[in-house]
């Protein structure tokens, strides 16, 4: 009676697991070449949601300050998702920091408790990099949109695609689909500017050598920047500061041990990032504080809108530089 039960059981949990494959697919319309691949995807897939499960019942236990919930990244390992979404042959590290622009550091006055950029129409919508690691140019983009409403009261989508396809050269050493800095691409936007998103789309693709920069003096510039400013490096107080009297800031973390693939809700926090090898790149549009006391960052991810918060995170802040927040962060200067 018992074996029968069990195989019963068994059974079930199997049925279940096809159901959640199959509406998993559905949902992200992914599909495999052969058995041998989606049978190698389901196995990434199950995985994925025994990790994802484990971390919501130590959340339910107090123990997390977060959840997790699969998403369209669930048939990726850690190291196809990095390699996908952050660009991790680029890091942006010490060696490669640009120190060319002003340093912001914290000017000692009263800052409001909370500020959000998004409520004074300032901050574009989420975009969703797709399968570039153009994380780079988005965030770099989305700071200058804000800066130009902030002095036309415009708020204009720019273009991260021209900075894809254009800052890969020598002179700027960035990296296209693989990755980039975010200082080097200030320098490119001081040096060059940028065109509109609607006159220079976004198509998330590796353009090759010889097809080059599409960007051309034909099309309008809308925006150009007389350069950037850094954040003093590891210091929230001087992040808060520039948050709450400059505009939005691009910011880098380190996503490939903190759990930010499959991020939910919640303040994130992981003790396992730091700030040596950071490997993707964000905009903090806000800060505040949660009914519980709990510090955060608002930050704006590029992702899509079906990832985390409608496509943003509250990142911890003011514990010891969760993740690398407040060690590489920049914005432009119109």
């Amino acid at each position: 009676m018992e074996i029968v039960y069990f195989l019963t059981l068994l059974g079930v949990a199997l049925s279940t697991t096809l159901d959640e494959w199959t509406n998993f697919k559905l949902a992200h319309g992914k599909s495999y070449g052969d058995q041998s691949q989606e049978k190698r995807r389901m196995e990434i897939y199950q995985r994925n949601k025994q990790f994802i499960d484990e971390h919501n019942q130590r959340y339910a236990l107090g123990l997390e300050t977060y959840t997790l919930a699969m998403n369209k990244f669930g048939d990726l390992t850690e190291e196809e998702f990095a390699e996908q979404q952050l660009g991790a042959a680029v890091y942006l590290d010490r060696h490669h920091l640009n120190t060319s622009g002003s340093t912001h550091i914290a000017g000692g006055g009263n800052l409001p408790a909370s500020m959000d950029w998004r409520s004074m129409g300032a901050v574009t919508a989420v975009r969703d990099q797709g399968d570039c690691g153009s994380c780079y140019a988005i965030s770099t983009a989305t700071t200058v949109e804000t800066q130009v409403y902030l002095r036309t009261g415009e708020l204009t989508p720019l273009s991260p695609q021209q900075i894809v396809e254009c800052s890969n050269t020598y002179r700027y050493k960035n990296m296209a689909c693989k990755g980039g800095w975010l200082d080097r691409t200030f320098s490119y936007i001081k040096d060059q500017g940028l065109a509109t998103e609607a006159d220079y789309p976004y198509t998330g693709r590796n353009t090759n050598w010889a097809i080059g920069c599409r960007y051309n003096r034909k099309l309008r510039i809308a925006a150009r920047t007389k350069g950037f400013v850094n954040i003093k490096q590891q210091d929230e107080a001087a992040l808060a500061d520039a948050v709450a009297t400059a505009g939005v800031v691009a910011v880098g973390v380190q996503s490939r041990k903190s759990n930010l693939q499959f991020y939910k809700s919640g303040v994130h926090y992981s003790s396992k990032c730091d700030h040596k090898f950071i490997d993707h790149a964000m905009v903090v549009v806000g800060y505040g504080t949660t009914p519980e006391g709990e510090d955060y960052w608002l930050v704006k991810n590029s992702w899509g809108t079906s990832w985390g918060e409608d496509g943003y995170v509250r990142m911890a802040r003011n514990r010891g530089d969760n993740c690398g927040i407040a060690s590489y962060a920049y914005y432009p200067t119109l």
